[in-house]
């Protein structure tokens, strides 16, 4: 009997972690234009690969992958397209390995 209990607590604690992101893959075209025009600059004529519209202390946002002279990049803007962060993807793999 106790077998079942346990796998009550795996599924739900799975629900959780899974609600933590909050985020979704949208296509370009579904990004508003502000904050469209927010990760274009910040991309500054590299490519955006993908965008992902999120949440983060309760403030919509969207966060693209976009390759700059070669380099991956991971930049987030505000819906009025204010640059939150910019991040060189390489920096990012190292800093969660710590």
């Amino acid at each position: 009997m106790k077998r079942p209990i346990g796998l009550a607590l795996v599924a739900a604690a799975g629900l959780v972690v899974g609600c933590a992101g909050h985020e979704k893959t949208i296509p370009m075209n579904q990004v508003p234009a502000a904050a469209r025009a927010g990760l274009e600059k910040a991309a500054a004529g590299g490519q955006i690969t993908s965008v992902e519209k999120g949440t983060k202390n309760g403030q919509v946002v969207y966060s693209a992958d976009a390759t700059i002279n070669g380099k991956a990049y991971d930049i987030t803007v505000d819906e009025s397209g204010k640059l939150l962060s910019k991040e060189l993807e390489e920096e990012n793999e190292k800093n969660e390995k710590k």
